[in-house]
């Protein structure tokens, strides 16, 4: 899943501590991953090196020192970047795909339907090999059960398509709608 993006959509609504910002995406996130501070202030310390954001101490008394972080141009540039392309080879992660449909507010229509057509093009593959996969079980018959698996493996690709289809519709629907300003 791309990390940098959930954590640069947190500094899209402004500035946060770490610890806000960790707290967050892992609510956002499912149960099978997480992020933790080996993960965040590294990220942190480059976007910082690169200019992505920027950090700020918070002196406090009889406590340590936080650190607030706030995005930069720079950094909405790369966020917007980042978010509006969807690479081939991760079009088999989910997780990858759903964050930026969460995030689609942020791009416009167009880069919508790439991320869509990417999407739905590894899942119409995925289709093909499990129509393949049953019509093999079919004429095996020393593996037993697997065509329960394809079955299953189908419908969840089926609805998944169909989100797709009704996400397009909505999005062409609302062509004239502007994404979020982030620049």
């Amino acid at each position: 899943m791309n990390v940098e993006i959930l954590v640069l959509s947190q500094l899209m609504n402004g500035p946060k501590h770490g610890y806000v910002i960790k707290k967050n995406i892992n609510s956002l996130i499912s149960n099978t991953s997480s992020i933790n501070n080996n993960t965040l202030y590294p990220m942190f310390r480059k976007f910082v090196k690169d200019g992505i954001a920027i950090k700020e101490v918070t002196y406090q008394e009889s406590k340590p020192n936080k650190f607030v972080y706030s995005i930069t141009e720079k950094g909405k540039h790369h966020f917007y970047n980042t978010l509006r392309r969807m690479p081939e080879n991760k079009s088999h992660d989910l997780e990858e795909f759903l964050v930026r449909v969460s995030l689609f507010e942020y791009i416009d229509n167009e880069d919508k339907q790439k991320i869509l057509n990417v999407r739905e093009h590894y899942l119409r593959g995925a289709l093909e090999y499990f129509y393949r996969e049953k019509t093999e079980q079919e004429n095996n018959d020393y593996i037993p059960r697997k065509e329960d698996f394809a079955d299953c493996e189908t419908m969840k690709l089926k609805i998944e398509l169909d989100m797709i289809e009704n996400l397009r519709k909505k999005y062409a629907h609302h062509a004239n709608c502007d994404p979020v300003n982030l620049l």
